[in-house]
């Protein structure tokens, strides 16, 4: 029992024609760049403010009450 519905293998199916690729012709040119832009001066660096010298170290004040020693 055969279903006849089924497409046989090797039967008269076109075979699908692959599509021709377009001919490349030309390279497309790349956009001419120009000249580069140039990059803003940056001029002379900031200076760092001066820190100048280090705080006055705060006062330790008086030591934490310490437990003698058993």
């Amino acid at each position: 029992m055969s279903d006849s519905t089924l497409p046989q293998p090797g039967g008269s199916a076109p075979l699908l024609t692959p599509t021709p690729m377009p001919e490349p012709g030309e390279p497309t040119p790349l956009p001419d760049p120009g000249e580069p832009t140039p990059l803003p001066d940056p001029g002379e660096p900031t200076p760092l403010p001066d820190p100048g010298g280090p705080g006055p170290l705060p006062s330790p004040g008086p030591p934490d009450e310490v437990p003698p020693p058993l």
